[in-house]
């Protein structure tokens, strides 16, 4: 018998594979391998008389045992929730947003080539992965809310930390130029999702007025116009007409 998880010709259904320590319960990797016996020998019993219909029926009920024996057996995982979808399908374009930033920061100089290289190579690796568990998974819309393109930006930055330990910038300011857009938009978006208080207007401090300048003193003091000082002496009285005195 074959093992069911790396194909090594001499394997036990009692003992773990040599190759690759896979171990499960015996029935079930027994059943398992006259299923797949059946799945493979069943394209020939047209000749038998069966019917194409008939035929088509019995495999999908094999296929249905066969999916769960292998779930059972953990040789592929559980069918996803629609929750753990969700959450794999943003872990997904989440990479794949990633993906095709890293030469963008590589040919701004900012990234050393082996660490673009080495993260190139791990992302495309998990994009294959995540995609064969989201096969029967319709893609969602583009990420559309704050809430999504903050969990993004807290991605590539994570993915940041990530290069700086591994030594992938060539110096602190290339780090600086990828990461502070990045927490710039973190921060406005925390703000506007309500996640941190916005921060307190600066007071503005108003310049005291400026003095006036005090008239210039002239040198000669311009003189007054002296006013003639009232007349004191008392009037005299009149004179009595000339035909009076007479």
């Amino acid at each position: 018998m074959r093992c069911p998880a790396c194909d090594h010709s001499i394997y036990s259904p009692d003992e773990a594979c040599p190759a690759c320590q896979f171990s499960g319960d015996p029935a079930l990797v027994e059943e398992l391998a006259r299923l797949n016996w059946l799945l493979a020998e069943i394209d020939g019993w047209a000749e038998l008389g069966i019917t194409n219909s008939d035929r088509q029926k019995i495999q999908q009920s094999y296929q249905c045992r066969q999916e769960e024996i292998e779930i059972a057996l953990k040789l592929r995982p559980a069918p996803l929730s629609e929750e753990e979808a969700k959450q794999l399908w943003a872990d997904l374009i989440h990479r794949e947003a990633l993906l095709k930033k890293i030469p963008t920061w590589f040919g701004a100089g900012l990234l050393k080539e082996s660490a673009s290289q080495t993260l190139l190579d791990q992302l495309g690796k998990q994009i294959e992965d995540l995609q064969a568990q989201l096969a029967d998974h319709p893609r969602p819309a583009p990420p559309q809310t704050d809430a999504d393109r903050l969990s993004l930006a807290e991605f590539f930055l994570d993915a940041i930390d990530y290069l700086d330990a591994k030594d992938g910038f060539p110096d602190f300011d290339a780090k600086v130029m990828v990461q502070a857009p990045l927490l710039d938009e973190k921060e406005r978006l925390e703000i506007a999702l309500g996640l941190r208080p916005k921060p307190a207007p600066q007071a503005i401090v108003k310049a005291p007025p400026a003095a006036k300048p005090s008239p210039q003193k002239t040198s000669q003091t311009a003189k007054k116009p002296i006013k003639p000082k009232p007349d004191k002496t008392p009037p005299k009285k009149p004179s009595l007409p000339l035909t009076e005195r007479i």
